[in-house]
């Protein structure tokens, strides 16, 4: 709710409260409804390489800007703006602070887990979308997710189905040249009080 607009995040729209117990409570909140369902659950649709760069931008946005990181990024958690032609992030979740480990009775909340890096999510994201081999599930361990083996694949195999607008090498080379500046980010940029604009 506190964080600045952004053309590639759903952006949040008002909260929904109840009365319980005598008390006025938040109970829920409501987005913006954006039509044509998510990348996972509309696979007709061209995943364009500018929603890559468009995932990229945002991501470094967050976590380097903001010290936020989303925390589960996947492709149901994506969406495309057909008005703007846009990639849309949503449901925060899992957000945490960038390096935050907790402290007092709140301490679990926003605290960060390493293993749900935004970095390696978008990679198995975009994985997953080009060549359609299962890497999520509804319910999934991220220490499961080993990024480094779908790096060492010299070569993604489309599937027949995937619709790109460009070869699956410009995805692959746009992927590992972010994937290396934030390798060199991400020592410098290590919790959120260090959230900075690093100009990527």
């Amino acid at each position: 709710m506190r964080m600045p607009k952004h053309p590639n995040i759903v952006p949040f729209d008002s909260l929904v409260v109840d009365r319980i117990d005598g008390v006025d409570r938040v109970v829920g909140f409501t987005t913006r409804y954006i039509p044509g369902g998510t990348l996972y659950e509309n696979k007709e649709r061209v995943f364009k390489l500018k929603y890559l760069e468009q995932l990229i931008n945002v991501v470094d946005h967050l976590n380097l800007r903001l010290g936020i990181v989303h925390g589960d990024i996947c492709p149901w958690h994506l969406l495309i703006d057909a008005e703007t032609d846009c990639i849309q992030l949503f449901d925060f979740n899992w957000a945490a602070k960038l390096g935050w480990e907790g402290d007092g009775e709140d301490g679990w909340r926003f605290r960060y887990d390493a293993e749900r890096n935004d970095v390696k999510f978008v990679m198995f994201t975009v994985y997953e979308l080009i060549t359609r081999e299962f890497c999520f599930a509804e319910e999934f361990y991220p220490h499961e997710l080993d990024a480094s083996k779908i790096q060492r694949k010299r070569k993604w195999t489309k599937h027949p189905d995937t619709k790109l607008d460009r070869p699956v090498e410009e995805y692959r080379r746009v992927l590992d040249e972010w994937v290396a500046r934030r390798t060199e980010a991400d020592k410098v940029v290590d919790h959120s009080t260090k959230a900075l604009d690093t100009g990527l």
